[in-house]
């Protein structure tokens, strides 16, 4: 579609204030299933709905950053507020009883359990301080790990002299 031009096209749409609508309604048979836009706030927004009054957003760009955030990915970020005690050579069960973030309810803190409302991949980390007894460490202890975000009591750390 040009006319001589730079063969560039441009559609501008534009809203009075930044707590108003602007974008675009998808729909079937007159019901609406997906929008697409900024609605009732600068952040781009793409959200489905099933029966065209209810819309759950799939995706949400935050326009200051550019970040892109799935809000209905289930996830959860939760930790321990109490020393939990992990016995040498014994698998034990840690108990998570806090969230900083629990979207949609994800996370059992009473239960200690994590359930998924779908098929997800799931990616568990761990950070923590080892505590070691007076007298307790070796002459040449084991080597650190080298996982990034690790927090380690760096005394128990193969020194350079202890080799490999």
């Amino acid at each position: 579609m040009a006319e001589g031009g730079t063969g560039d096209l441009f559609y501008t749409m534009n809203k009075e204030a930044a707590g108003d609508d602007l974008g675009l309604s998808l729909q079937t048979n007159f019901v609406t299933k997906a929008l697409v836009g900024l609605f009732g706030s600068d952040r781009f927004r793409l959200a489905v709905s099933a029966d065209g009054s209810t819309f759950f957003d799939g995706l949400s760009v935050d326009n200051a950053t550019g970040i892109v955030d799935q809000p209905q990915l289930p996830r959860f970020k939760a930790y321990t507020n109490y020393d939990n005690y992990v016995g040498v050579g014994a698998w034990t069960k840690i108990a998570i009883n806090n969230t900083d973030y629990n979207d949609q309810g994800a996370f059992d803190a009473a239960n200690n359990r994590f359930v998924a409302p779908v098929a997800v991949l799931v990616d568990l980390g761990a950070e923590g301080v080892e505590s070691v007894a007076v007298g307790a460490i070796d002459r040449c202890p084991r080597p650190c790990p080298q996982a990034s975000g690790s927090v380690l009591d760096r005394r128990r750390c193969r020194p350079p002299s202890c080799g490999s």
